[in-house]
């Protein structure tokens, strides 16, 4: 019997120590930071710029969408908001439109029900032109970008069935600029309608 009582006395001393270290690594433990970024609509730092560089298109006829399409030009000011936005989101420096800028460059988000249309790089569906004066260049570059997600946090307009595009240019030459404020001229024309924005 004395063996017993000495057993369960080990055994409540054992189980006491356990419920111990288990309390003190609980106390101790960090709360996890859990932090979820602003809409880009909602970003008081980023919205207003967002806005200011993007143009939005419907193209219709005869009742039925043929697709819609937005437009972000990038800017170096909105370059610069997005890349702080984007290094609070992602813990990292944005690399991906780097070359914008020593370019012209726009990010297009394109949608429409039409599977030759969703091509922006099938040139026998699209001509895609940057207008600057009298000088008309066409892309240096159209490149897909994908994931979708990645980008999503700084274009709204974006969703499943859309298809997102980089387009670059290289810089117009000196003096072709014309003398309205908006001197230049983003082109992009196709056989379900054209479209023609101002910068």
């Amino acid at each position: 019997m004395k063996r017993i009582k000495n057993a369960s006395a080990h055994l409540a001393f054992a189980l006491s120590l356990l419920s111990g270290s288990l309390l003190t690594a609980c106390v101790s433990s960090p709360e996890p930071e859990i932090s979820h970024p602003l809409n880009a609509l909602d970003d008081p730092d980023f919205a207003p710029i967002l806005k200011a560089v993007t143009q939005h298109f419907d193209v219709i006829e005869n009742f039925e969408t043929k697709y819609q399409v937005h437009i972000t030009h990038l800017t170096p000011p909105f370059r610069e908001s997005m890349s702080r936005r984007y290094e609070r989101i992602f813990g990292e420096p944005l690399t991906q439109v780097a070359e914008a800028s020593q370019k012209v460059g726009f990010f297009v988000t394109l949608f429409t029900g039409n599977r030759d249309l969703i091509d922006l790089d099938n040139k026998d569906v699209w001509t895609i032109k940057l207008e600057s004066g009298a000088t008309k260049l066409d892309p240096s570059r159209i490149e897909r970008l994908r994931p979708k997600e990645r980008w999503a946090p700084f274009f709204p307009d974006i969703n499943k069935w859309s298809q997102e595009y980089l387009v670059l240019f290289d810089l117009p030459p000196k003096g072709s600029q014309g003398d309205a404020k908006s001197d230049i001229f983003f082109n992009m024309n196709s056989p379900a309608g054209s479209i023609r924005s101002s910068w």
